[in-house]
């Protein structure tokens, strides 16, 4: 996250990704963070989150994009985000032209077409996803929640074949947790890092991992039953459905006992 905004993406754990540090780029004027996903049926995908700073410079954006992406003309690429060029313009706005012709040179076309952004003054699409993937069929649009002043995007890959890893999960184990210890040892933590640095990432990852090895050291984690891991594949199935489960399956067993 930089002073002008952030980049920040959420990956199903079960599937086989990696960030793209050698593609990832973080500059004054914009940011990308790239991630490699496997594809078990053909070449892997590759994902970018964008943002760029409504006053940078559009040039600076379009250098990089000549320079990245005549690389990946033999990857399925998808680029999205916030990149804060109003893709209406394209006729009257030199930039933006040269912008969208640099991605349509490399074989990028917009999967979104209607206004992603509406407020009293403007109508503009300045949130997009780009791909240069033409093998898969693709739903793509726009969520219509106002949470923000941008609407949300969506894109549906309805033909991948996505690699997943085997998960194996995990629960903590409170059978020898005391609560005197763990108050104890959280009060004594050295946090001094909160108020002798100035990188807030830095300040944030130091205060979760003490934390995290606080917690596994009071209540360490430990492998689920098969029962349990089950139970949390269905995080509906609270503890009172489960009661009720139970009493199911007495009545059940008693049912056929009595035949």
């Amino acid at each position: 996250m930089s002073q002008n905004g952030g980049v920040g993406i959420y990956v199903k754990t079960s599937l086989s990704s990696s960030k793209r540090d050698d593609l990832t780029i973080k500059c004054d004027g914009f940011e990308t963070v790239w991630i490699e996903v496997k594809n078990r049926s053909t070449k892997n995908f590759l994902f970018c989150f964008l943002y760029r700073h409504p006053r940078s410079d559009i040039n600076t954006l379009i250098l990089h994009f000549n320079t990245i992406l005549p690389q990946l003309t033999n990857k399925q690429v998808f680029i999205m985000g916030d990149c804060n060029i109003n893709s209406l313009n394209y006729d009257s706005h030199l930039p933006t032209f040269d912008f969208m012709n640099t991605l349509f040179s490399n074989n990028f076309l917009p999967c979104i077409t209607h206004l992603t952004r509406i407020s009293n003054n403007s109508a503009i699409v300045i949130d997009n996803i780009f791909t240069n993937l033409t093998s898969c069929k693709i739903t793509s649009g726009n969520i219509l929640i106002h949470i923000s002043d941008h609407f949300t995007q969506f894109l549906i890959l309805e033909n991948a074949n996505f690699s997943h890893k085997k998960q194996e999960l995990l629960k903590h184990d409170y059978s020898s947790f005391n609560e005197n210890s763990f108050i104890s040892n959280f009060t004594i933590l050295n946090v001094n890092y909160l108020n002798n640095h100035n990188d807030i990432n830095h300040i944030y990852n130091k205060f979760l991992e003490d934390i995290t090895n606080l917690v596994d050291k009071h209540v360490p984690l430990i492998k689920c039953t098969n029962k349990e891991s089950k139970l949390k594949m269905k995080p509906w199935i609270n503890h009172r459905i489960q009661k009720m489960m139970e009493v199911r399956d007495q009545l059940l067993r008693k049912m056929k006992k009595n035949k």
